[in-house]
């Protein structure tokens, strides 16, 4: 997962990437006034690669599955076989599939665009007005 840290006027579900976006979507929010002060959210993004959704348990009991209802009870001992695989070797297929499907979802641009974002916190922005004009003055972050 990649982190990056990201803005809203509101802490729901519009955050940006940058306090000035953040801070004039909430400005629009109060048509006319000049507020001087405000609360901006900041959090951290996490985005995912297609790998993250990836458990070897799932490939291995699909598999199991499969070749227990084409194979029946001549597939048993291969089941039983592949259920009690050792962990550590699980774990190395595991990571070796995971590479393979980043890479074809890097090359077919298959990776997920979404995000969420945690560790939310509040922030208190200071504006100045200038000619119907504002500029940030100054910024901190709420403690509760």
């Amino acid at each position: 997962m990649n982190e990056k840290t990201y803005f809203s006027h509101c802490a729901e579900d519009c955050y940006e990437q940058d306090i000035e976006t953040a801070v004039d979507y909430a400005v629009q929010q109060f048509p006319g006034e000049f507020i001087t002060e405000l609360t901006i959210y900041t959090g951290i993004g996490k985005s995912f690669k297609i790998s993250d959704f990836f458990e070897n348990c799932q490939l291995i009991s699909g598999i199991t599955e499969e070749a227990c209802e084409q194979g029946g009870e001549f597939a048993e001992s291969f089941c039983e076989s592949l259920e009690k695989t050792e962990l550590t070797k699980t774990a190395e297929l595991e990571h070796g599939i995971k590479k393979i499907l980043d890479a074809w979802a890097d090359k077919e641009k298959k990776q997920p665009t979404f995000f969420i974002v945690d560790d939310v916190k509040e922030m208190k922005v200071n504006l100045e007005w200038d000619n119907g004009e504002y500029k940030i003055i100054g910024r901190e972050n709420k403690t509760k």
